[in-house]
């Protein structure tokens, strides 16, 4: 089963002329307003109406709120006390989804005839004109758009742009076409409620229409009948405001529509549509708002998660380091141990070489010793042999002469001996070996031949 679908109709009384014109302005478009809420391309679908009224001879347009409102009460011959309302504004509006595209047609065809029969009725009889924004503005540039509102909706669309295009498709405009002209003639059957004008805002999220009326009543006095210009005596007390909340949804009825559910069930409280437009422009600011600190918080937390990534293997870095320094370290201790062996070792060596330097000095100085003790005892010998020379030559004159005499083999040998010692007189270090050959070959001895003592 679908959801219900509701239709309201909220009272706001039109205070005075200025009032009037801050009305008319939002109508037009126009002025120091908050107009974020229309859509710019849907401008030429705002719709304007009412009775011709005339201030001066001159036509008055149905934007022109207090306009209409003043002239409407000139014509009713009505009485306004001092500072009392000049009108009121009944705004209607509906659930979002009655005007829903896929719905099926509101009413028969023979149904939506007999209803523009009726309206087009009361625009005859009561003299309404209707006029559309772009009209108003004299925008005429380029071709000009329909005045039946559905065959204008379709050419708006054709102009406008994507996402206009979109939301407009979502809206069937029959639908829109049905529910305005049966509120138009509900309102204009209202006894004590006449019309001055009336506006349809179809550039706006949800289409509404705006019905600007002037609430009068007979006052009887004591000589006469005045009618009189009020609004708290239609629309002042809280059941009146009930009450055409039930008018209207028995009005809407046909259409399926429902009146709103009651305040005092629902605890609702009522804002008007600039505080509404308001808070709900600061709840999708705060959302936005929510939506980007969850953007940011998202890219936060990942950026949190790349840095814990990155600390986790900063950290598994600096362990492999860590272990590393400790391995180097444990080298260097086991380098420094053996180095400190290394150092012994060399210091036993440096000992030892000490100690072989101290042996080797007293080997040389040893050697030394007997280097000159040798060198003594070859001076020594040296001298013996010089002194053996000494008594050979002295005694070689003897020698020859005895072995001149003596023609024997020793004899023969001991002149041999003799003529080498005259050719190694010089080189007397191979007499010992000539003397020592003479020794073996001859029976003579040598100590013959040494000089005495």
């Amino acid at each position: 089963m679908s959801d219900p679908l509701f239709v309201s109709c909220r009272h706001e009384p039109v205070r005075d002329r200025a009032h009037a014109g801050h009305c008319s302005m939002h109508g037009r478009r126009q002025g120091d307003y908050d107009l974020r809420h229309c859509d710019r391309d849907r401008s030429a679908l705002v719709l304007a109406g009412g009775p011709k009224l005339n201030a001066k001879d001159v036509a008055i347009s149905a934007f022109d709120v207090g306009g209409c409102l003043i002239e409407t009460t000139v014509q009713l011959g009505a009485a306004r006390p001092k500072n009392a309302m000049i009108g009121s504004e009944l705004l209607f509006t509906v659930s979002s989804d009655f005007f829903a595209a896929p719905l099926p047609p509101l009413l028969a065809p023979e149904e939506v005839l007999a209803l523009q029969t009726r309206y087009h009725s009361l625009c005859r009889n009561a003299g309404w004109r209707h006029r559309w924004l772009d009209e108003e503005r004299n925008e005429g540039g380029g071709e000009a758009l329909p005045a039946s509102l559905v065959e204008r909706w379709c050419a708006v669309r054709e102009r406008a742009g994507e996402k206009t295009v979109e939301t407009m498709g979502r809206i069937n405009p029959e639908r829109i076409h049905i529910w305005a002209m049966t509120i138009l003639l509900a309102v204009s059957e209202r006894q004590e409620w006449n019309i001055a004008c009336w506006r349809l805002d179809l550039d706006e999220a949800t289409p509404h229409l705006s019905v600007f009326i002037v609430p009068f009543y007979k006052k009887r006095t004591k000589h006469k009948i005045q009618t009189c210009v009020s609004t708290r005596h239609h629309f002042g007390k809280r059941h009146q405001l009930s009450a055409l909340q039930d008018w209207i949804g028995e009005v809407c009825a046909p259409l399926g529509l429902r009146r709103g559910i009651p305040s005092e069930i629902t605890a609702a409280r009522h804002l008007k549509p600039v505080v509404y437009r308001r808070h709900e422009r600061e709840k999708s600011d705060l959302a936005a708002r929510k939506a980007a600190m969850d953007a940011e918080r998202t890219a936060f937390d990942e950026e949190m998660r790349r840095k814990r990534i990155k600390l986790e293997q900063w950290e598994m870095d600096l362990a492999d380091r860590e272990a590393a320094i400790v391995s180097r370290e444990a080298e260097g201790q086991a380098l420094a141990e053996a180095f400190t062996v290394r150092e012994q070792e060399l210091s036993g060596r440096e000992i030892s070489e000490k100690m072989l330097r101290v042996r080797l000095s007293e080997r040389s100085k040893s050697l030394e010793k007997g280097r000159k003790a040798a060198e003594e005892k070859h001076a020594q010998m040296d001298r013996r042999l010089k002194e053996l020379a000494s008594v050979i030559y002295d005694g070689l004159a003897v020698s020859h002469a005895i072995l001149e005499m003596d023609e024997s083999h020793e004899a023969q040998t001991l002149r041999d001996v003799v003529a080498a010692l005259k050719i190694t007189l010089d080189h007397q270090s191979g007499i010992a070996t000539l003397i020592a050959k003479w020794q073996g070959r001859t029976r003579f001895p040598t100590n013959g031949l040494a000089r005495p003592g």
